[in-house]
C-alpha cells in the first residue's frame, strides 16, 4: 500500500527501496531499521530518505531513527493520507501502539523525545 501511495505522488520507482526484515511477529518496525542500519544501499547510496507510514505510527518511527539508523541519513516523515489508507485505525490501535512505545522507550529502545524528526 505505501509503495503504490509513493508511485501515486511522483516518487520514481527506482527510488523506492523496500526492507526485508522477516516476517511478523519477529519483523517489527524496529526490526526494519536495524535491518537498514546495516543495508549497504542505504549507507552507502542514500542522504535523504521519506518515511511514508500511518499517521499513529509516525511517533514510533521518529523515537526509533535516532539509535538505530544511519547517522548520515536525512529523515523526512510523512503520513499517509486516511482516505488511501485500508486500515481502520481504532483506539485499540491507537492504545497498543502506545503500549509498544513506552514497553520499547523503558528497554531503551527508542527516545523520549522525537522532536527533530516530527515536522
Amino acid at each position: 500500500m505505501m509503495v503504490r501511495l509513493a508511485l501515486e505522488i511522483g516518487i520514481p520507482a527506482d527510488k523506492i527501496l523496500l526492507v526485508n526484515c522477516g516476517r511478523r511477529p519477529i519483523a517489527s518496525t524496529l526490526t526494519q531499521f536495524q535491518v537498514l542500519k546495516n543495508d549497504s544501499r542505504f549507507t552507502d547510496d542514500f542522504r535523504t530518505i521519506i518515511v511514508v507510514s500511518s499517521f499513529y505510527h509516525l511517533p514510533r518511527i521518529a523515537r526509533i531513527i535516532p539509535g538505530n539508523s544511519p547517522d548520515n541519513i536525512h529523515w523526512h516523515l510523512h503520513a499517509c493520507p486516511k482516505k488511501n489508507s485500508r486500515v481502520r485505525i481504532t483506539q485499540k490501535i491507537i492504545d497498543r501502539e502506545i503500549a509498544r512505545i513506552l514497553k520499547d522507550a523503558s528497554e531503551g529502545l527508542l527516545v523520549e523525545e522525537p522532536i527533530k524528526y516530527l515536522h
